[in-house]
């Protein structure tokens, strides 16, 4: 029980980066600036993908597939849920595809590979790990044009899945046979996630945590996943200005991404 919670309180730590103490923490920056649009992009970007659900018939991974190719980057981040659960069977040969060209991007010296669980393939850590060429994590912070920057999945600011672990795996379970048994007339259950995660205002709890979160740690920006709803907002929490960004997801369209770089950060489309 002791090693049990020894790891819990390792997890908890790495996942919300421990708050800086008070003294140390560094004067709020100005917000980072917005990409405009029709910027051109760089290999100094970071490109950030999240929830492409790998498994699911909604699953985009030839179009994600098509960005790596066309777009150049420096840094990609996959803010979890990448698979939608363990049945590996279930991925087609353009998701393996995609995947050889992951492992790729992280085998190469000119490229970043970060991968982040999400609650979806958090317990495939270790098969991930060996697909993709690189460990997971549960947070990534780094620094851009002097903006304290972290990105994580989100699922940790959902209380309601961090409470009832058990029952998400259990309705995940029970949309994914849906979704596979009805192609491609699934349609309908796509539509229906999507009202009732804005019916439960998860979106706007998530941003909420995610913004408290960056005030309590000094972040200038947070970046999560998770809700499938991308977005950039601007929130000013307790006299600190911290950016949220959403990644949005890559089942069903458009499909999302954001990007942070020289120029900003960005929110694109995939249509």
């Amino acid at each position: 029980m002791a090693e049990t919670a020894r790891a819990t309180a390792h997890l908890h730590r790495e996942r919300l980066d421990e708050p800086l103490c008070l003294p140390c923490l560094p004067p709020p920056a100005t917000p980072i600036p917005l990409a405009p649009a029709g910027s051109q992009p760089g290999t100094a970007d970071t490109l950030i993908v999240s929830d492409l659900h790998l498994g699911l018939p909604d699953s985009r991974p030839l179009d994600l597939l098509d960005l790596l190719h066309s777009r150049p980057f420096g840094r990609l981040i996959l803010l979890g849920d990448i698979f939608h659960d363990a049945s590996f069977r279930h991925l087609d040969g353009c998701a393996w595809k995609l995947l050889r060209h992951i492992r790729g991007i992280g085998a190469a010296d000119s490229r970043k590979l970060v991968w982040l669980h999400g609650n979806h393939d958090r317990k495939l850590g270790a098969a991930i790990a060996d697909l993709l060429g690189v460990p997971g994590r549960e947070s990534f912070v780094w620094q851009e044009q002097g903006r304290r920057c972290v990105a994580l999945h989100g699922d940790c600011f959902d209380a309601f899945i961090s409470r009832h672990v058990r029952f998400g795996e259990i309705c995940s379970d029970v949309f994914a046979c849906c979704q596979r048994r009805l192609a491609p007339y699934h349609g309908w259950l796509s539509r229906l996630e999507a009202w009732q995660i804005r019916l439960a205002r998860l979106g706007e709890k998530v941003a909420a945590e995610a913004v408290e979160h960056g005030r309590r740690a000094a972040f200038d920006v947070v970046i999560c996943g998770h809700t499938h709803e991308p977005l950039i907002k601007r929130v000013t929490s307790g006299g600190r200005p911290v950016v949220y960004a959403n990644s949005g997801a890559w089942v069903g369209r458009p499909a999302s991404y954001l990007t942070v770089g020289p120029n900003g950060l960005g929110l694109d489309f995939c249509h």
